[in-house]
């Protein structure tokens, strides 16, 4: 499900989907709608308070925000601890071994997801042991599964969690049954593991030994599955299963040996059915595991182990092995006094019971499995922000001698749509480098936003000045270099009328034309175009540049992309740069060195004004992104420089760099 902030109604979407519009406050879900295409439609949320911000639970068709702020956003949970997979919106926390679980919670005004699902699996018991011995012989039972335990928690506050993964039970002997697993639990920490409120995986039983004619050898009782009942010369009644927990079932029995000496064990009991009866010469199979989704890749758990069997010379080749729960737990032991294919151990991290043993002198059943725990929980992977953004392209470079200042870098702003967890990739354009004799002052370089597979926004680069030469000719030039660069915004054009390059609507100006001789004026420079209005054509004095625009998205009014300004001839006034970081183009005499555009504005460079001096380069874009700071900071920044101002997270790329939020 996604979260949207919008002011108008966000087109497609999923079903659920959440649309809370800040102008007319209300909060509206995705839904089917009598038949036709999904529809928005008004929902009513409980009362939430956070702060000064309330929103209220009302009847009516309005969710009404009785203060200021109106704009929603979702707190979310997030977490450490255990092996972490981010899949399809929620975080999965498997614990394989003991471990911590430390919770955080976020700060959102709105829906506030902190509920997980746990799952908790026991320790599953292993398998009773078989063998033979003298007079004596017999199979184990197959051992009882962990406890499965699914458990939806409301509510959760941060805190610091104490995660027990219990052990799988020890595999039986001729004479032991199979060892009990151990619990599962979820604890706040330094809180007494059985205190109230503790959440278990119970354990499983271990299964039914062998040995003995007077022994008995049923199945151990489980607090989950119970195990197999083991057979010698009596048979084993299969272990019993807690029935107030529901978190497992009962074992099967085992049958006792006839003369023909073909005993064989019950199978221990899985979380989603009972371990089945042994019959004549085979064990009891395993009962059947149990699927999850809490699990990242829904996975099946808690199977029980198959029985053992013992059977005379020559019958084995009609015997088949007992086979554990689901796949996962151990098959159980077959045998005579001249082979045997031995229980199996359960599939570990299962909670799944041992294989019983089968009759091979002291054959031991298999082992009981390590339970699990897994923590899911809804991450903030599925939710839209309405993100500023302002972007400057690199400006222009000036021209050479009485050169045309250089473009301004463009500019685009406005409001987008960035989705959480997803990275995004900014290039912040550089300034062009200043020209030489007929070569034209640099382009400016684009600043890009883009994800990994496409660009969205491009804030072009501004021109270059056009250059003269080092013996400019007496008439009015028409050609590169003379005339400015087009770009964002244009280059001017040099002396001798030269045009100015054209600009980009919607992102810049055209620079100015040069003045010359031929008209009965001095050799200046045009302005380069600025953001804000177009460069200034020279005459008796160099062109200014075009002024840039304002933006507050930092908090501060700030001025960018300002044309650079036009070189000058002998006494003629500087031409000055646009607001906006536009560089002063440069004069012969008096001489005076034309300055680059600003860094970080996307100004553009001044105009050289003889041979020999300096030409002003152009200064860098930059890029700048903001939210509002109750959505979560970023969890991946390169290249920016962070802030908060007025309730909102601001990023400043003055290089290129990425953003994951």
């Amino acid at each position: 499900m996604a979260f949207i902030v919008s002011k108008t109604e966000p087109k497609g979407g999923s079903l659920g989907d959440e649309w809370f519009n800040p102008d007319t406050n209300e909060l509206k879900k995705l839904v089917p709608y009598l038949g036709t295409k999904p529809t928005y439609v008004t929902i009513n949320r409980a009362n939430t308070l956070v702060g000064n911000v309330v929103v209220a639970n009302t009847n009516n068709s309005t969710n009404t925000v009785t203060s200021a702020t109106s704009i929603f956003a979702p707190a979310w949970m997030s977490a450490t601890g255990g092996d972490i997979v981010i899949e399809g919106g929620y975080a999965y926390h498997t614990f394989n071994t003991s471990s911590t679980f430390y919770l955080t919670l976020g700060t959102g005004i709105g829906p506030i997801y902190n509920t997980a699902q746990v799952l908790l699996i026991g320790g599953g018991g292993g398998g009773g042991g078989g063998g033979f011995s003298g007079t004596a012989s017999g199979a184990g039972g197959g051992g009882g599964a962990g406890g499965f335990n699914e458990v939806t928690l409301s509510n959760l506050n941060a805190n610091v969690y104490s995660v027990i993964v219990g052990g799988g039970g020890a595999q039986g002997s001729f004479s032991l049954n199979g060892g009990q697993g151990s619990n599962s639990s979820v604890a706040l920490q330094n809180v007494p593991v059985l205190s109230t409120g503790v959440l278990l995986g119970l354990h499983g039983a271990g299964g039914g030994f062998s040995y003995g004619p007077s022994t008995n050898p049923s199945g151990l009782t489980g607090q989950a599955s119970g195990g197999g009942g083991g057979a010698g010369a009596v048979a084993g009644i299969g272990g019993t299963a807690r029935s107030a927990n529901l978190q497992g079932n009962f074992g099967g029995a085992g049958i006792a040996r006839t003369t023909t000496n073909n005993q064989a064990g019950g199978g221990g009991g899985g979380a989603s059915s009972p371990g089945q009866n042994a019959t004549l010469g085979r064990g009891g199979d395993g009962g059947s595991g149990k699927a999850s989704n809490i699990y990242a890749n829904v996975r099946v758990f808690a199977g029980g182990g198959g029985g053992g069997a013992y059977l005379t010379t020559g019958n084995i080749a009609n015997s088949t092995v007992a086979v554990g729960g689901s796949g996962i737990g151990g098959s159980g032991g077959v045998g005579n006094s001249e082979i045997t294919v031995r229980g199996s151990n359960a599939v570990i991290n299962t909670g799944s019971g041992g294989g019983g043993g089968g009759r091979f002198n002291t054959d031991s059943g298999g082992l009981g499995s390590s339970g699990v725990v897994v923590i899911k929980y809804r991450v903030a992977d599925e939710y839209s922000i309405a993100t500023d953004y302002l972007l400057v392209g690199g400006g222009g470079g000036g021209g050479f001698r009485y050169g045309g200042g250089g473009g301004a870098g463009g500019v685009l702003q406005g409001t987008t749509t960035l989705t959480s967890n997803t990275l995004y990739v900014i290039t912040v354009g550089g300034g062009g480098t200043g020209g030489s004799s007929n070569v034209l002052g640099a382009n400016g370089i684009s600043t890009t936003f883009s994800n990994t597979s496409s660009t969205f926004f491009t804030a072009l680069g501004g021109g270059g000045g056009g250059s003269s030469n080092a013996a400019a000719s007496a008439f009015q030039e028409t050609v590169l270099p003379y005339i400015g660069s087009a770009g964002s915004s244009g280059g001017g054009g040099s002396s001798r009328g030269s045009v100015g390059g054209a600009g980009t609507p919607g992102q810049g100006n055209p620079g100015g034309a040069g003045s010359g001789a031929f008209d009965g004026s001095f050799d200046n420079g045009g302005g380069g175009g600025g953001a804000g209005s177009a460069g200034a054509p020279a005459v008796a004095v160099a062109g200014t540049g075009g002024n840039g625009i304002y933006s507050s998205i930092t908090g501060a009014n700030v001025a960018y992309a300002g044309g650079g300004g036009g070189g000058a001839l002998n006494n003629a006034t500087l031409g000055a740069g646009g607001i906006g970081g536009g560089g002063t183009g440069g004069r012969q005499t008096p001489a005076n060195v034309a300055t680059p555009g600003t860094i970080f504005t996307g100004g553009g460079g001044g105009g050289q004004g003889s041979t020999g001096q300096l030409v002003g380069s152009g200064g860098s874009g930059v890029a700048i992104l903001r939210y509002p700071t109750f959505y979560p900071k970023a969890t991946i920044v390169n290249g920016a420089l962070y802030s908060t101002v007025n309730g909102y997270n601001i990023y400043k790329f003055i290089t290129s760099g990425n953003i994951l939020i």
